[in-house]
């Protein structure tokens, strides 16, 4: 049956219709509609994607991941030395000074 007030006499144009496989469902493109990139699985920053640098370096998670830097806190309060810390501070300009 016809709807009242519902437009008619058109076509639709799909450019491209695209699968998105991890969400279970196609989406057409139309005309020059574009699309953001979806987010990977695991974050950039596990890979240290970049130029890693020494701020970077600084101001990043222990490389070794969450439950390495514990085991080396514990490590730390067991033997009392805390053997491989550096403290320094620095300055906008990166010099830094060692404490």
């Amino acid at each position: 049956p016809a709807l009242k007030g519902a437009p008619g006499d058109f076509v639709v144009p799909v450019r491209e219709i695209r699968a998105s496989a991890g969400a279970g469902f196609l989406y057409p493109l139309l005309g020059t509609m574009s699309t953001m990139p979806g987010l990977p699985t695991r974050p950039g920053y596990y890979n240290i994607e970049g130029n890693l640098n020494e701020v970077t370096a600084r101001n990043s998670q222990y490389w070794r991941g969450p439950v390495a830097f514990l085991r080396l806190l514990d490590r730390w309060r067991e033997d009392g030395t805390m053997t491989g810390l550096e403290l320094t501070y620095g300055d906008a300009a990166g010099s830094t000074d060692r404490i």
